[in-house]
């Protein structure tokens, strides 16, 4: 199963704080057969940084590479197969 998705990175504040957006988190939840709420409490709880989600993004505080969310994604999947 091919799991992709969008990533883009955006600058905010004087300090270039970044925060990461995922976008289109409902389909990306839809391939993994949970929701966005799921994704974002697993995503919370082992970055311990603050996720919010708006319309069909999920802004993560931070700077996330490919490697580390596909990680996180493989992780879930392991962590959530019925």
């Amino acid at each position: 199963m091919s799991q992709t998705f969008d990533v883009q990175c955006l600058y905010y504040g004087a300090r270039e704080k970044l925060v990461t957006h995922i976008i289109e988190i409902k389909s990306l939840a839809e391939r993994l057969e949970t929701t966005p709420y799921d994704i974002k409490a697993y995503f919370t709880k082992r970055l311990d940084t603050i996720i919010d989600i708006e319309g069909n993004t999920m802004k993560v505080k931070g700077f996330l590479k490919l490697p580390l969310l596909n990680m996180l994604l493989e992780e879930f999947r392991s962590v959530n197969i019925s």
